[in-house]
């Protein structure tokens, strides 16, 4: 009996050990790399999706005026200069060989729009409210002020009033200072007319001397030299255009060349408006200009009945000039615009006087800085 249940008892204990799971089989080790086998290649990396860079904001730049409109503007500005000067042979009044010349400028100003028409061109009469000029040459000052629409000049302790101004242009005083000027606009800024009322007949007059004595240039050309003009197409911070004249003189193989470069720095919102920070940089260049062709072709405008001097030689040098102007692109006006102007000539001319006077021979140096700004009231 006792043989039978230990009997039963190994067959149990021999079912269960079988019936255990095995155990799980050990990886064998992994062969010793080869000296010559190739590393494996790294896995490939997904490609990243590019992101979409943002465009730079445009805008359009010009200016927008509506009828019946008032604008007030102020201008300033500070002017040093210094010229020093040869004679040959020596007049017998002697004269200062080195010139110092200072000057400070004030102005206010209204311009008022008269009307626009289809194609952007805006009309604005314009009005000097009041200015002031001063001046230092040499210790001698002078002051020339307006207001009220008189003129009065003091220097020397002296006072001259309007009635005692030099009369001009026929005899006739010509108080341009009193009217308002027309001044027709394009979008960009171009000056395309001026019209002065009353005067129109001296004016045409005046621009058909200047026209002559540029070789037939527009005189509105030469008065766009000074501008800051807006670009034709929208624009991004970053962007630049160009304005380059070449201005030839009647008589004079070389023109003058003016090439002025603008820059959209910044965009910005100032009390809800989008201001537009541009920068200037011009360059007007003048090489071996023929003074005697220029003489030749009459006095310069605003002086007639001036006598005419035989004179002969060249000019050259160049005017550099810098600034920052700020344009409201919200109401489409320029808001200021801060200028530098840094001017270097040179000058060799002969002047013949009367019969049997010898002739002068002058060299000069000029050299100069014009510093201002134009801002609106």
């Amino acid at each position: 009996m006792r043989n039978a249940i230990t009997a039963v008892l190994a067959v149990l204990l021999c079912t269960a050990v079988l019936a255990q799971p095995p155990a799980p089989a050990q990886p064998a080790p992994p062969p010793a790399p080869s000296a010559t086998a190739p590393a494996p290649a790294p896995a490939e990396q997904p490609t990243p999706p590019v992101a979409e860079q943002p465009q730079p904001e445009k805008v359009r730049l010009e200016l927008k005026f509506s009828p019946g409109q008032v604008l007030r503007y102020r201008a300033f500005a500070d002017l040093t200069a210094n010229m020093d000067m040869n004679m040959s042979p020596q007049p017998p009044q002697p004269i200062p060989m080195q010139i110092m010349f200072a000057g400070k400028a004030q102005a206010v100003a209204t311009a008022k729009v008269v009307r626009r028409d289809a194609y952007g061109g805006t009309r604005l009469q314009v009005r000097l409210d009041n200015g002031s000029l001063a001046m230092d040459m040499m210790g001698k000052k002078l002051l020339i002020s307006f207001a009220g629409g008189k003129v009065v000049i003091t220097g020397d302790g002296q006072k001259i009033s309007q009635d005692q101004l030099p009369q001009l242009a026929g005899g006739q005083a010509i108080p341009l200072l009193q009217k308002p000027i027309e001044v027709k606009l394009g979008k960009r800024g171009q000056i395309l007319d001026i019209t002065i009322p009353g005067f129109e007949k001296q004016w045409q007059q005046m621009m058909a001397q200047v026209k002559k004595m540029y070789a037939g240039t527009d005189p509105m050309t030469l008065l766009r030299q000074s501008q800051v003009l807006l670009p034709a197409d929208p624009v991004a911070v970053g962007d630049n255009w160009r304005q380059h004249v070449e201005i030839p003189v009647a008589g004079a193989g070389t023109p003058v060349v003016y090439d002025m470069t603008f820059t959209l720095d910044k965009l910005a919102v100032v009390n809800g408006k989008q201001i537009a920070t541009i920068s200037t940089q011009a360059r007007q260049t003048v090489n071996n200009l023929d003074l005697g062709a220029m003489a030749k072709q009459g006095m310069p405008p605003g002086a007639p009945g001036m006598p005419q001097v035989p004179m002969s030689g060249k000019m050259s040098g160049e005017a550099v000039i810098s600034g920052k102007a700020l344009f409201n692109v919200t109401a489409g006006t320029f808001d200021r615009y801060d200028f530098r102007a840094d001017m270097n000539f040179s000058m060799n001319t002969t002047v013949t006087g009367a019969s049997g006077q010898q002739p002068i021979t002058m060299a000069m140096n000029m050299a100069g800085q014009i510093s201002g700004a134009l801002a609106r009231l």
